[in-house]
């Protein structure tokens, strides 16, 4: 580009194309962003009991609502708790019992709305923690789960 050819009139017109740009470009980041479905999670783990004890908190913090979830705790030597799965309103929790397997526990979860949080517990013995995964119960697929950033966890 010869910009000595540019002529005074012209800079406004790039200067427009280039903020546009910009603009587009943000916009449809944030959108992708906006539409991927994030559920973000905690861990409290109490190693002062034998077992130990492990509480995982998932948020759904996208704007989709997830049906017909099975969320496990993964690990041969886990169990569930005698602790029924905790919730806060305006959530509520399946009274469904946990199914323990050889492999672990795993909870059923039939809806997770928006802004909806909800606390699952386990126990295990040994230091290995259990891995957790959150899935489709219809497709198998798993569903992203994120650590809350910025320590920001706790705020919704």
């Amino acid at each position: 580009m010869d910009w000595e050819r540019i002529n005074k009139k012209e800079v406004p017109y790039l200067i427009t194309i280039l903020v546009a740009i910009a603009g587009w470009s943000i916009t449809h980041v944030a959108d992708r962003v906006l539409k991927a479905p994030v559920v973000e999670y905690s861990t409290k783990i109490d190693t002062t009991t034998d077992p130990r004890t492990i509480r995982v908190t998932i948020l759904n913090l996208s704007n989709k609502a997830f049906f017909n979830l099975r969320f496990e705790l993964q690990g041969k030597t886990v169990k569930a708790c005698n602790i029924p799965m905790g919730f806060e309103p305006p959530a509520w929790a399946s009274n469904l019992p946990p199914d323990e397997g050889t492999d672990g526990v795993s909870f059923t979860i039939s809806q997770l709305q928006p802004n909806w949080r909800l606390t699952m517990c386990g126990v295990y013995t040994g230091s290995k923690e259990p891995l957790f995964i959150l899935k489709d119960s219809g497709q198998g697929q798993p569903i992203e789960l994120r650590r809350p950033e910025l320590g920001l966890e706790g705020h919704s």
